[in-house]
This record gives C-alpha cells, sequence and structure tokens, in this order.
C-alpha cells in the first residue's frame, strides 16, 4: 500500500508540473498575442505615413526593422520609423535616415534620441532654422551652427533644406553606423 502511496504522490508532482508549464505556455501565448497586436496597430500607423509619403508598406516594414534591429526599442523604432517616413522621399533618403539614426545611436545611444532627432530635422527642413536635437547632433559633431544657419539660409525650398540636412548628418553619423 505504501508503494501506491509514494507512486501517487510522483503522479501528483507530475500533473503539477505539466499543469505549471500548461499555464507557462498559455501566459506566453497572450504576452505573444498582445506584442502582436501592438506590432500589427504601429505597422498600420507607420504604414499609413509612408503611404501618405509615397513611399510603399515594404519600404515601412523595412526601415523599422532596420531600426528596431539596432535600439531594440518598440516605441522608439516605431517614432523614429514615423519621422523617417516624413522626410525621405527616396529609397535612398530612407536608407540615409537609417545610416544616420544608427550612427547617431551608436555615437550616443539614448543620449541623443533619434527620434527626436529625425523630428527636429523635419522641423528644421520646414523652417529653415536649426532646431532641437538636430543643433545638439550638428554642434556636438563640430559642425559650426553660424555656418550650418548659412547654408540651411541658400537654401530655396524645403527640399532643398531636407536634403542639406540629411547629407550633412550622413556624413557626420554614417560611419559610426
Amino acid at each position: 500500500f505504501s508503494g501506491l502511496k509514494s507512486m501517487g504522490a510522483g503522479v501528483a508532482k507530475g500533473l503539477a508540473a505539466v499543469g505549471g508549464a500548461a499555464a507557462g505556455i498559455a501566459t506566453a501565448f497572450l504576452s505573444t498575442a498582445g506584442a502582436t497586436k501592438e506590432y500589427r496597430t504601429n505597422m498600420g500607423k507607420i504604414e499609413a505615413g509612408f503611404k501618405t509619403a509615397g513611399l510603399s508598406a515594404e519600404q515601412a516594414k523595412n526601415t523599422y526593422r532596420e531600426l528596431y534591429k539596432v535600439v531594440g526599442d518598440v516605441d522608439r523604432a516605431t517614432e523614429a520609423t514615423s519621422m523617417i517616413g516624413q522626410l525621405a522621399d527616396s529609397q535612398d533618403d530612407l536608407n540615409k535616415l537609417v545610416n544616420i539614426s544608427t550612427g547617431v545611436w551608436a555615437t550616443f545611444g539614448a543620449g541623443l534620441p533619434i527620434e527626436g532627432l529625425m523630428e527636429a530635422a523635419m522641423e528644421s527642413a520646414k523652417s529653415g532654422k536649426s532646431v532641437g536635437l538636430l543643433s545638439d547632433a550638428l554642434n556636438w559633431a563640430g559642425v559650426n551652427e553660424y555656418a550650418f544657419k548659412a547654408a540651411l539660409d541658400s537654401c530655396t525650398t524645403e527640399q532643398e533644406r531636407q536634403a542639406l540636412i540629411i547629407e550633412t548628418l550622413n556624413g557626420l553619423y554614417g560611419e559610426a553606423s
């Protein structure tokens, strides 16, 4: 009878372990489902912005993946990708902006948030004034802000200012990428 009793205890432990594993699997599944829902929501936002800018959903996904691989943060990668989609006019621009973002991240990490830099670059292209984190990125790389302001002033369109900003930042941070 004692043999049956110990066998019963072993079966009970085994069932408890199986139950614990099943609970772990269920938790992991629900966590993945939530993450997948968040990913789909974020990609929907990014793709809409890219399409508005004349870029494709595939370009949006690729840009997001590249940034996420570097920063490892869903929110930061989503926001930076959204800003890049508003700045870029072509695949070449996308490549350069991802290159800039990864170079800045490699150089400063979270000390110079790439999503803020992309937002400042976009605002600077529109306004013709170097603002916020764009000014920091230029100053920290040794660019004379008065010389850059003069270069921005010589541009006659937003597209020219955008190209100047992208080329300047890519020249400063491209190799760090």
